[in-house]
């Protein structure tokens, strides 16, 4: 396979904006494309440097793409980048430039959050694709400024409000109860149970199950890092393949 660590300028955001891909070996006539989203604490390399996605995804007709976000929680924010017209409208465009493949599916996957942007971009685009994973999900951005207040700034930046992100589409249940049931790809949806996101998850959970007939979670032992995405990374490809036979 072939590790890209690229760059581009970006005219949405007005600046040079890095990527990594991770790209078969094999000329392969068609492939599934994943758009891996990082976390809060993250950029585009942390999926390949914390965890072995390289090595779990060798030989499958697998094409993965990973944005870089900063701390924008995946919005146009108010006081900043429009960085979810980056995701869904220039990302992608530019990846099919860049590294032009024929694509039979797409998958969007995230943790933390990137769990959020996955969700976020499923929800608003659900014909797009055929599987949402959610690792340890930020459903709701707001849960941080209890859990950690020096979120406030960011928040701030991004949503400006809570008033703001309260009527926005940023707020995901806000979205979800306007969501049509059984319009969604299967989704995947894991969180540890000592997560400080678990209460969260378990609340989504509960939303998911009344709009999805192809959702399935896992709740185990297991904290807010990366040994606990490393295990689920792997359960996503296993899942992947499988439909796939």
């Amino acid at each position: 396979m072939a590790i890209i660590h690229g760059s581009f300028y970006s005219e949405t955001l007005f600046q040079l904006t890095n990527y990594t891909a991770i790209l078969p070996d094999q000329p392969y006539t068609e492939v599934a494309i994943m758009y891996l989203l990082h976390g809060r604490s993250g950029n585009c390399q942390s999926w390949l440097n914390q965890t072995g996605i390289s090595r779990y995804v060798a030989g499958m007709p697998l094409v993965i793409f990973c944005p870089e976000v900063a701390l924008s929680y995946y919005s146009n924010m108010a006081i900043g980048s429009k960085y979810w017209d980056f995701l869904t409208k220039e990302f992608p465009q530019k990846m099919q430039l860049f590294h032009s493949y024929t694509a039979s599916k797409n998958f969007v996957v995230g943790n933390s959050m990137g769990g959020y942007g996955a969700l976020k971009w499923g929800l608003s685009e659900p014909e797009k694709f055929d599987f949402i994973g959610l690792l340890s999900p930020l459903v709701d951005v707001r849960s941080l400024l209890t859990i950690f207040p020096e979120t406030a700034i960011e928040f701030q930046a991004a949503f400006q409000t809570k008033e703001d992100y309260e009527s926005s589409e940023n707020n995901l249940f806000n979205t979800m109860k306007t969501t049509t049931p059984n319009n969604l790809p299967p989704i995947y949806h894991s969180c540890g149970k000592q997560d400080f996101l678990y209460q969260d998850s378990r609340h989504l959970q509960k939303t998911l199950l009344t709009l999805s007939k192809n959702y399935s979670s896992t709740f185990e032992e297991g904290h807010h890092d990366w040994q606990e995405w490393d295990k689920r990374i792997q359960e996503v490809i296993i899942y992947l393949t499988q439909k796939e036979t």
